[in-house]
C-alpha cells in the first residue's frame, strides 16, 4: 500500500477507531465499577463478622476465669490462705500445692495472687514464683493500689496493666480482681487475683504483623479509653492513641459495629470496628486499599480481557473494510512508485560504482567523459578538481550494536548530509568508497574559484560536523588532496588523500587535513632491523608472550637512536598501527576487534619522555598478549583432551606411541612432546603406560583372566616387560596385587 492508499486508509480508520475506543472504555469502566462496588460491600460485611468472631475469645476468657474462681472458692484448704490469721507450715504447703494444681489446670493463666487483708499477706502461684509476701515487700507493687479499691472487684472485668518481675522485666497482663465476701462481718477479708498474659490473647486474635510490615492489614484492640491492648509492632501496650483521627471517631460512634474509609500514613484504608461491651473493648480491623486493589486485580484483568476482545473484534472488522477500500486505490500508484524507485536506486548504485572505480583506478578511464554525462555527474575533471576524502571516526565501535543493514543505512545518511552541505556552495559528486570512507570530487574551474574553495572548505566542514552531531551520528575526519587535471589523475589524488587521512590519528580526530600539514617523510635508518623487530613482536604476540613482545618493543625504541621526540612518537605509532592492522585483519587477535587505537595514539603523542612512550605502548601490547594467551590455552586444552581421548580409545594397540599420536593430530613429535609435558606434567609415553596399567588393574580386580592374557589385552607385547612395569609402579607383581585385593574383599 503506497502513501496515497495509506492516507485513504487512515481517513477511514481514524473515526471508526475513535468510536470503538470510546465504546470499549465506557464498557470497561462500567463493568469494573460494578465489580468494585459489589466486592467492597461484601468486604465490609466480612471484616465486621471476622471482628465479631475474634471477640468470642473474650467470652471464652471470661468463662474460664469464672470456672477457675469457683474452683478456688470451693477449695476450703486454699481459701484458708485468704482469711486465716495463722496457718501451720504443713497446711500452708498443702494449700500452696492445691493452688498450683488449680492454676496449671488452665493454659491461659500467668499467675494467681491470694490476698489476706487481715494479715496483709499475699500468696503467689506462678511458673517462676511460689511465695508468701507482705504488702511492703511484694515484687508487684502495682497491685497494692488496686487491692484498696473494692469497687472494681467481682465484676469479671479485666484490668490491663503490666507486672514488673523481680528481674525488672515487664509483662503485659489482664488482671481479674475477685473476692470472698463474708456476710457475718460484712467485709472483704480475702481477694482472689488472676493474671492472664496478653500474649495468650494475642495468639487467639492473631494480631502479628504491624501496619508497616503487613502492608497496612492488621487487627487492633483498644479499651474504652483509647488505650492499646493489642497492636503488635506499632504501639506499645497501654499507650493512649486517642489522638489518631479514626480512633477518636470510633470511640465517639454510637454504633456497635461499622466501617469507614480513612487515610493512614498517607494511604487510604478500609477501617472496620466491633464494640464488645463487657469489658468495653473495641476490635478494629485495618486493610489498605493497595491490598484491596491487589485482590481486585483478577477482576481488572477480566474486564480488560473482555474489553480487549470486544475492541479487537471491532477493530478487525473496521480494518478489513478499510483495507479492501484502500487496496484497490493504492495498487496502481504503488506499482508506479516501485518502478520509479528501482530506476533511481539502480542509477545511484551505478553512479557510486563508477566513482569508486575512478578513485581506485580500476581501468574505467575509457570513455570517462561520456560516462560522466551518462551518470549525471556535476563535476568536470578536465577543468581542475580536488579529492576530499572523509573517514568516519570510530565507526566500527559506533555500529557495534547494529547489523549490516543498519550500518549501510547510517553510511547512506552521512553521505546524504555531506552531499547536501557541499552542494550549497561547491560543485561536487559524492560516493561511498568503503564501509567507513566517503569521497567527494570538487570542481575548481578558475583561480578565483580555487581561492574560494580553499577559503570556504573549513566552513563547509564545520557545518557538516554540526549537522552530524544534531542527527546523533559519528564525527568525520577529512583529507584534501592537491589539485589535479584530467581523468587519469583521479586515482592518484585519491591515494594521496587516503595516505593523508591516516595522520588523523596524530593530528587528532575531526580534523581537516591539507597537504601542507603533513610532514615530509625522511629516510629511515636501520629500516630492515626495525622491520625484523616488528615481525618479532607480532610473532611474540601470536604466542601470547607479552614479556617477549615488550622486550622487542624496547629494542625497537633503542634502534631509533637520536631521532627527535616527535619522530620517536611517530615511529612508535606506526609500529602499533602495524600490529593493530594485523589484529583487525583477523589473522591473529580477532578477540580484540572492538579495541580502539585512538586513545592509545593520543596518549603517545602527548607523552613527554621515552619511558612514558614505552609504558603506554607496552601496556597495549600486554593486553593483546593476554587475549592471545587465553586463546592459545583454550586451543591447547582441546588438543590435549583430543590426544588423551585417542589414547584411551586405542591403548590396546601394540604399536601405539608418540609417533602415531603426532601423526594423528598433525604435529611434529618434538613439539607434541613438549606441549603435552607442559600441559599434563608427564610425557605421552608415560600417559600411555598409565592408561594401560589402569586398565590392567580393572581386569585384575574384576575378572579371573590370566596375567599373560591381561598383558596382551592392554597393549603389552612382552609379558616380562608388563611384569617389570607393573612391579615398578605398585611394588608387587600382578599375582600378588590380585591376591591382596581378594583378601581385602
Amino acid at each position: 500500500m503506497n502513501d496515497s492508499g495509506k492516507k485513504y486508509f487512515v481517513r477511514v480508520m481514524i473515526p471508526f477507531s475513535l468510536v470503538m475506543v470510546l465504546i470499549t472504555v465506557f464498557f470497561q469502566g462500567a463493568m469494573y465499577g460494578y465489580f468494585v462496588r459489589t466486592y467492597s460491600g461484601a468486604l465490609c460485611d466480612v471484616e465486621t463478622d471476622m471482628l465479631e468472631q475474634k471477640s468470642n475469645n473474650l467470652i471464652y476468657l471470661t468463662e474460664n476465669i469464672k470456672s477457675l474462681n469457683n474452683s478456688i472458692r470451693l477449695n476450703y484448704t486454699v481459701m484458708e490462705m485468704c482469711y486465716k490469721e495463722e496457718m501451720d507450715i504443713y497446711n500452708l504447703i498443702e494449700a500452696q500445692m492445691q493452688l498450683d494444681t488449680i492454676r496449671v489446670s488452665s493454659d491461659l493463666i500467668h499467675s494467681i495472687y491470694l490476698v489476706n487483708k487481715k494479715t496483709k499477706e499475699i500468696h503467689v502461684s506462678s511458673d517462676r514464683i511460689n511465695s508468701l509476701a507482705t504488702y511492703s515487700n511484694f515484687f508487684d507493687q502495682d497491685i497494692i493500689r488496686y487491692i484498696e479499691d473494692v469497687n472494681s472487684f467481682g465484676t469479671y472485668t479485666p484490668t490491663a496493666r503490666k507486672i514488673t518481675m523481680e528481674n525488672g522485666k515487664e509483662i503485659p497482663v489482664l488482671t481479674f480482681f475477685l473476692y470472698d465476701y463474708f456476710i457475718q462481718t460484712k467485709s472483704i477479708d480475702g481477694i482472689i487475683i488472676i493474671n492472664v498474659p496478653i500474649e495468650w490473647l494475642e495468639k487467639k486474635i492473631a494480631t502479628k504483623g504491624s501496619l508497616q510490615e503487613a502492608g497496612k492489614n492488621s487487627i487492633l484492640l483498644i479499651d474504652g479509653e483509647g488505650k492499646v491492648i493489642l497492636d503488635s509492632g506499632v504501639s506499645p501496650f497501654g499507650e493512649d492513641i486517642q489522638s489518631r483521627d479514626y480512633v477518636g471517631e470510633i470511640l465517639n460512634a454510637p454504633e456497635m459495629q461499622s466501617s469507614m474509609v480513612r487515610r493512614i500514613d498517607g494511604e487510604n484504608c478500609l477501617i472496620s470496628y466491633y464494640r464488645y461491651g463487657n469489658p468495653d473493648w473495641i476490635f478494629i480491623g485495618i486493610k489498605s486499599y493497595s491490598y484491596i486493589k491487589e485482590q481486585l486485580r483478577p477482576v481488572l484483568y477480566f474486564t480488560l480481557l473482555i474489553s480487549s476482545l470486544i475492541f479487537l473484534a471491532g477493530m478487525l472488522i473496521i480494518w478489513i473494510l478499510s483495507k479492501r477500500l484502500a487496496d484497490n486505490y493504492s495498487r496502481i500508484s504503488q506499482n508506479m512508485c516501485n518502478l520509479e524507485a528501482e530506476n533511481r536506486e539502480h542509477m545511484l548504485a551505478r553512479r557510486t560504482e563508477f566513482i569508486r572505480g575512478l578513485l581506485k583506478g580500476n581501468g574505467i578511464l575509457e570513455d570517462a567523459a561520456a560516462k560522466f554525462h551518462g551518470y549525471d555527474m556535476t563535476t568536470q575533471p578536465e577543468s581542475g578538481y580536488y579529492v576530499v576524502l572523509f573517514e568516519i571516526d570510530r565507526f566500527r565501535a559506533f555500529c557495534k550494536a547494529y547489523n549490516m543493514d543498519e550500518r549501510n543505512r547510517i553510511l547512506g545518511k552521512i553521505t546524504e548530509i555531506i552531499e547536501e552541505v557541499f552542494a550549497e556552495s561547491i560543485c561536487c559528486d559524492v560516493g561511498a568508497i568503503t564501509e567507513n570512507q566517503i569521497a567527494v570530487l570538487c570542481n575548481v574551474s578558475e583561480k578565483t574559484d580555487i581561492m574560494r574553495f580553499s577559503g570556504n572548505l573549513n566552513a563547509v566542514y564545520d557545518r557538516i560536523i554540526k549537522k552530524l552531531h544534531d542527527e546523533g551520528l559519528p564525527g568525520l575526519s577529512a583529507a584534501v588532496s592537491s589539485i589535479g587535471y584530467g581523468y587519469e589523475d583521479i586515482s592518484g589524488l585519491y591515494d594521496e588523500a587516503a595516505e593523508m587521512i591516516q595522520y588523523r590519528y596524530i593530528m587528532g580526530l575531526r580534523t581537516l587535513l591539507f597537504p601542507e600539514m603533513i610532514p615530509e617523510k625522511k629516510e629511515e635508518k636501520n629500516s630492515l632491523v626495525r622491520k625484523q623487530l616488528a615481525g618479532d613482536i607480532i610473532l611474540a604476540l601470536g604466542k601470547g608472550n607479552g614479556e617477549e613482545a615488550c622486550s622487542g618493543l624496547q629494542q625497537y625504541l633503542n634502534q631509533l637512536g637520536m631521532e627527535s621526540p616527535y619522530e620517536i612518537k611517530l615511529l612508535t605509532v606506526n609500529l602499533l598501527l602495524q600490529v593493530n592492522n594485523t589484529v583487525m585483519d583477523g589473522s591473529m587477535l580477532a578477540a580484540v576487534e572492538d579495541f580502539s587505537m585512538d586513545d592509545i595514539i593520543q596518549e603517545i603523542m602527548i607523552s613527554e619522555t621515552m619511558d612514558e612512550t614505552y609504558m603506554i605502548a607496552s601496556a597495549f601490547l600486554g593486553r593483546l598478549a593476554c587475549v592471545q594467551e587465553e586463546k592459545n590455552r583454550c586451543k591447547y586444552e582441546l588438543l590435549i583432551q583430543e590426544i588423551k581421548d585417542y589414547i584411551r580409545e586405542n591403548y590396546k594397540e601394540e604399536n601405539l606411541s608418540i609417533n602415531l599420536v603426532a601423526e594423528r593430530v598433525g604435529l611434529s613429535v618434538g613439539y607434541l612432546g613438549r606441549l603435552f609435558k607442559k600441559m599434563e606434567g608427564k610425557s605421552v609415553s608415560e600417559y600411555i603406560m598409565s592408561v594401560r596399567l589402569e586398565k590392567a588393574e580393572e581386569l585384575l580386580k574384576n575378572s579371573q583372566i590370566s596375567i599373560n592374557t591381561i598383558a596382551t589385552q592392554v597393549g603389552f607385547v612382552n609379558n616380562s616387560y608388563f611384569y617389570s612395569v607393573f612391579k615398578k609402579a605398585h611394588g608387587v607383581t600382578p599375582n600378588q596385587w590380585r591376591a591382596a585385593d581378594e583378601t581385602k574383599q
